[in-house]
Formats: structure tokens, sequence, C-alpha cells
């Protein structure tokens, strides 16, 4: 009897855990030359979504945004359009009315060239109220400042992922 209660118990946690974690969805990043350099994965949970990046980039600090539209067009991925802002924010952590949903903090990479980070998102979601229904995850040449509007004052467009939940 105590197994059973056990299985079931683990089980119910099981069954509550998948209804907050969807499945997750991977990506490939392109550079400016449209060669491979890495990939992205997103994974809803309960209270926003968990970005797990694993690319190749120069050296250096690099801005990192979800934008609005699910095209990575090279060579300068104009094509992704403006951040994800949904709720009509101004751009940056430092926003006083608030930032935008695809703001995301800025990637460091080492001499080597490879990033591996996670980055979780309360304001991004997969599904549900201000879904990001299609979009992109855009690497910047520079480091977002997290104040200047719209875009952190980060350069030109490096990297692109597109997003299609």
């Amino acid at each position: 009897m105590k197994k059973l209660l056990l299985l079931t118990g683990v089980c119910a946690v099981l069954v509550c855990a998948s209804a907050y974690a969807a499945e997750p969805i991977t990506t490939a990043f392109v550079d400016s030359a449209g060669q491979t350099i890495g990939t992205a994965t997103l994974q809803e949970m309960k209270d926003g979504t968990l970005i797990t990046v694993d690319l190749q980039l120069p050296e250096g600090t690099h801005a990192m945004h979800v934008h609005e539209n699910g095209k990575c067009d090279a060579p300068d991925f104009k094509t992704a359009g403006g951040h994800f802002n949904p709720t009509h924010h101004k751009h940056g952590y430092e926003s006083a009315a608030g930032y935008h949903a695809g703001d995301l903090p800025n990637l460091y990479v080492e001499s080597t060239g490879h990033v591996k980070a996670e980055v979780f998102s309360t304001h991004l979601r997969l599904t549900g109220k201000n879904a990001l229904s299609q979009g992109a995850i855009v690497i910047h040449e520079k480091a977002d400042d997290y104040s200047t509007d719209p875009s952190g004052n980060a350069g030109g467009r490096i990297a692109c992922a597109v997003i299609k939940p």
C-alpha cells in the first residue's frame, strides 16, 4: 500500500510539473554569412521562460534580445524587426516605466569564442497572454547599455535564431 501511495504521489508531481513545462524549442543560430554557429533552447516554465544558448561568437560582451519577427535573413538580420514588446514599454532594465519583454542580459564571450549561458525571463512567454507566437533571438556586436531606447546602443546584429513555438 505504501508503494502504491508513493507511486501515486510521484505521478501527481510529474503531472503537475508537466502542466507548467511545455516541450522545449531548440533552434539554430546563424551568423551574417548564414553559417550555423550554435543553438538556442527555450523552455516555458511556470513563471517564465528559460533560454539556453550555446554558440561561437567574437570575444567580448554582446547584447542579446528577443525580436518580434521569426525571420533571420543574413547578413544584417533586419527582417527580425524590433524587440518583442507586447506591453509597449521603453527599452532597458534601467527604464523606470518597465522594459521590453524581449530585453535580456548581455552575454560575455571569453577568448575561446564559446559561450554557454542560461537566462530566465519572467516577461517572456511561449503560450498565453502576450505570448511570443513567432520571433527571433538576436545577438548584437556590442553590449546593451540597458537604457538607450530602442535597442540599448548595442550596434549591428551579428547572429540570429528563429523561434517558432
